[in-house]
């Protein structure tokens, strides 16, 4: 979920932060070639490489990041239920 929201804020915000308060690097409107093909370095190419690259590294910490907020959570966070209660009842 949170990731989610963090994705939308980050498509509404950020090409309106980059292109209002950033002052964008002198290669950006320049030309890159690449091999037999070139292309010109934009503003929305800039906007495009930083959320590839939250997306990319948001999925390569999510593994992480979960197995630290399971170890670090509280017994209430599991909806209400102490860890007591969520573990089944011995077999009588």
């Amino acid at each position: 979920m949170v990731d989610s929201v963090a994705n939308s804020f980050l498509v509404v915000v950020l090409p309106l932060y980059i292109g209002q308060v950033v002052a964008l690097p002198e290669f950006v409107g320049g030309t890159v070639s690449l091999g037999p093909v070139a292309f010109r370095l934009t503003e929305a190419l800039l906007i495009g490489v930083v959320l590839l690259l939250f997306g990319f590294l948001n999925s390569i910490g999510q593994p992480f990041t979960g197995r630290l907020s399971d170890r670090t959570g509280s017994p209430s966070s599991s909806c209400g239920r102490s860890r007591e209660s969520a573990q089944p009842s011995p077999s009588r």
